[in-house]
């Protein structure tokens, strides 16, 4: 069985649960509603962006007035929907465009969510195994409304990208992995953190691999793990520089990327290149 055709036949179920959304939601979406207090915040915030906003502002002024409220969203989910709001709107107004891209941003997140899924387990299993996991995955009701119908949210996002560095991880761990996977690995491990801190997660699942990896295999999973720190913290770097402006790229956060988790990832990458200068632990693999 072909990959298009697996993708194809775990799709179906997902699509009926989609259905069944949109009937047990009373049509909201068709009623011009999103879900959530967060749908609405993040398209307004969208649209402040979009009618000459600062892109460095992280308040919203249309939550706790008179002061506002500070949010720890980044911005690469907010281009994404500005994106499609301004592509639609070669169709119809912009207002228009971008609510409807906002209420189908989760179906189609959902499609390529379980598209990188197949791809991340092909390293593992076998055609039959590959549509059992499709199915499962598309008919899990927590993880669906990760992905519902008028829900712009990122949290379907971090789960695509937890998936995308899953893959990532299986392969980085193989012997014959190729080099060119490393940078790859990073672009989706940086992304991922950029989207929101929960995706270093994912991020420590691929360092787990490539350490457990070294400790039985020897030094070539040492160099692995050094090249993707750097890539890594070159990656955070770019997007630290992009996501705040320049008087504030020293200050302290937590909730969202900032210099402290380059610091973190820039002293794990010291560590790596550190220890690649010791010919014993960077390349004799464990006794068996």
């Amino acid at each position: 069985m072909s990959l298009p055709r697996i993708l194809f036949l775990a799709l179906l179920p997902a699509l009926l649960i989609l259905g069944a959304h949109v009937v047990l939601h009373d049509w909201l979406v068709l009623d011009g509603r999103l879900v959530g207090p967060d749908a609405y915040m993040r398209v307004l915030r969208v649209l402040e962006l979009a009618q000459g906003g600062s892109w460095y502002d992280p308040v919203l002024e249309r939550s706790n007035a008179p002061f506002g409220e500070v949010l720890h969203w980044t911005r690469p989910l907010d281009v994404i929907l500005l994106l499609g709001g301004t592509l639609g709107a070669v169709f119809t107004d912009f207002q228009t465009a971008l609510f409807v891209w906002a209420a189908l941003f989760g179906p189609a997140l959902h499609f390529l969510t379980l598209l990188v899924l197949l791809w991340a387990f092909a390293a593992l299993f076998d055609r039959d195994a590959l549509l059992l996991l499709g199915l499962l995955f598309a008919v899990q009701f927590f993880i669906t409304f990760q992905f519902a119908l008028g829900r712009p949210d990122h949290h379907g996002l971090n789960m695509l990208l937890f998936i995308w560095q899953m893959g990532f991880a299986f392969r980085l761990a193989r012997v014959d992995c190729a080099r060119n996977i490393v940078p790859l690995a990073a672009l989706a491990a940086a992304f991922a953190l950029w989207i929101s801190i929960e995706g270093g997660l994912g991020t420590a699942m691929i360092l787990a691999a490539l350490t457990f990896a070294w400790i039985i295999n020897g030094g070539r999973f040492l160099d692995s793990m050094a090249r993707f720190l750097a890539f890594l913290c070159l990656g955070l770097a770019v997007a630290l520089v992009l996501e705040r402006p320049p008087g504030d790229l020293l200050a302290i956060e937590f909730d969202r990327l900032s210099i402290v988790h380059l610091a973190l990832f820039g002293l794990l990458a010291m560590f790596a290149q550190a220890a690649r200068l010791f010919p014993n632990a960077a390349t004799r693999p464990m006794h068996r």
